[in-house]
């Protein structure tokens, strides 16, 4: 009876579902994923990929902001993370704009 479901890859239409009906998003931090995320109002966790510097700094960003946790995969815990998600008051992206997250990307491409 896990509530825990896994995704690969959905269409917008049912990724629109899935976020709508979830509690907590656990995602990459990718720039679009973020995007989507936004106005939500959902908990998310994010991990960034390794490797990819972009991810990486967004998810650090947004977790000094308290909009997020996130963890390096190699420390990934799922219990570990939702303990921690649960227990943090974090503010929540719902009225966050899209440009705000464009000039922290765009910032973090002028620092490369």
């Amino acid at each position: 009876n896990s509530k825990l479901v896994i995704h690969n890859h959905c269409t917008a239409s049912t990724l629109n579902q899935l976020i709508a009906g979830s509690t907590v998003i656990i995602s990459r931090s990718g720039y679009s994923t973020v995007m989507d995320l936004i106005g939500t109002g959902k908990k998310c966790l994010f991990i960034p990929t390794p490797g990819q510097p972009e991810q990486e700094y967004l998810a650090k960003y947004l977790a000094a902001q308290n909009l997020c946790v996130s963890f390096h995969q190699d420390r990934f815990h799922l219990q570990d993370a939702l303990a921690r998600l649960n227990q943090e008051e974090f503010k929540s992206f719902q009225g966050a704009l899209p440009e705000t997250y464009r000039d922290i990307i765009e910032d973090f491409v002028n620092h490369l």
